[in-house]
């Protein structure tokens, strides 16, 4: 990252600390702006949709921030949890399964499955097909 988007994503940070949230989307999107695959910029402006009530708008922006920075396992889980918490089961059940194939496997991602597997219960959707298995084994 260059020191002008590594300037105004510090900017970007410090607003959204202080609850200025206008002021942080303002800087984080300059910095989309000249450099729209910005892991970093893409995930604080995912979390300050979140923080704003508005996660089925921040869903674009995690996802951007994963493919770029895919090695962060909170990247992962914050996409994730977005997914679950829009009732977007089958989306989150690919997600989870590209996790597990990138060799992540922690207690977190088995907590993650579990509520998947609670929620397709609970609203009777389906995610897998009857030959599929789980992404991996949980225990919460």
């Amino acid at each position: 990252m260059n020191s002008a988007h590594h300037d105004k994503l510090t900017a970007g940070l410090a607003a959204h600390e202080a609850g200025d949230f206008e002021i942080a989307e303002c800087k984080y999107r300059e910095v989309l702006e000249e450099d729209p695959e910005n892991g970093d910029a893409n995930h604080a402006l995912g979390l300050l949709m979140i923080g704003l009530d508005k996660p089925s708008l921040s869903i674009d922006f995690l996802r951007v921030a994963l493919q770029a920075c895919p090695d962060r396992l909170h990247l992962w889980l914050d996409y994730l949890q977005v997914l679950v918490g829009e009732q977007r089961l089958p989306e989150a059940w690919e997600l989870l399964r590209q996790a597990r194939e990138q060799a992540i496997n922690t207690d977190q991602l088995d907590c993650v499955e579990a509520e998947i597997l609670a929620r397709v219960s609970e609203h009777n959707v389906s995610v897998t097909s009857a030959n599929e298995q789980s992404p991996g084994n949980f225990s919460c």
